[in-house]
């Protein structure tokens, strides 16, 4: 006859389980269930004294204790689930400062920081990095010899705050190469800013002409 017991998994999951089951699948991946294992490992003559069952269900519980923290240790590291401190290591670990935020926010400056750390410098590095931040379209306009323009269709209301677009914009780009970001505004105006040795200028410049942006002319601000 089959029988079942509750046993506590990784991240605190319990689980039903039979007797005969010596692993368990999470979506991480396969868990052993120890003192199951154990049982079925046990020499037929000593099955039948209690005393050692009970010790032998100890010593397996401890060890199931101690895989179960390890799972949680490497989901730990793990940006899209880390929580907390974990979420805090993370952040230290690619100099991205909390700042007050809360966990979701924080984790997709985090991984937005990541993008940035490995970008090229090409344009899909740019945009990847924008539209985790921001459900706004971008668009990015190049200018010889060595500048771009990016436009912000919507003011913007996600993860990065006006101000910070264009210090962002211009960790992101390629050395050397002028970056500009224009957005709405109040008033239906556009702010540009010139972003030179990562130092922000701003402007108000541009209106809305039948739904369309005029391109402001961009200078040359290529960095030494």
């Amino acid at each position: 006859m089959t029988t079942y017991r509750t046993v506590t998994l990784p991240y605190g999951q319990e689980a039903e389980v039979a007797d005969e089951e010596v692993s368990y699948e999470i979506p991480d991946g396969v868990v052993t269930l120890h003192r199951n294992k154990a049982a079925s490992r046990t020499n037929e003559f000593w099955k039948t004294d209690e005393l050692f069952c009970a010790l032998r269900d100890i010593i397996a519980d401890e060890i199931q204790e101690a895989e179960n923290a390890i799972w949680e240790i490497v989901a730990s590291n793990d940006v899209e689930r880390a929580f907390g401190a974990s979420l805090d290591k993370l952040g230290r670990i690619v100099n991205e400062a909390r700042e007050h935020r809360e966990d979701p926010a924080y984790r997709v400056r985090i991984i937005a920081r990541g993008v940035i750390l490995r970008s090229h410098g090409r344009t899909t590095d740019l945009l990847e990095m924008l539209t985790l931040l921001d459900d706004s379209a971008f668009t990015v306009t190049t200018t010889p010899p060595a500048a771009f323009l990016v436009t912000m269709a919507d003011a913007p209301t996600g993860f990065a705050s006006r101000g910070e677009f264009p210090s962002l914009i211009a960790q992101c780009r390629a050395a050397g190469v002028g970056a500009m970001i224009s957005m709405p505004a109040e008033g239906g105006l556009f702010v540009l800013a010139d972003t030179v040795d990562d130092t922000v200028e701003g402007s108000d410049v541009g209106d809305f002409v039948d739904e369309t942006v005029p391109l402001p002319y961009l200078p040359d601000t290529r960095l030494a």
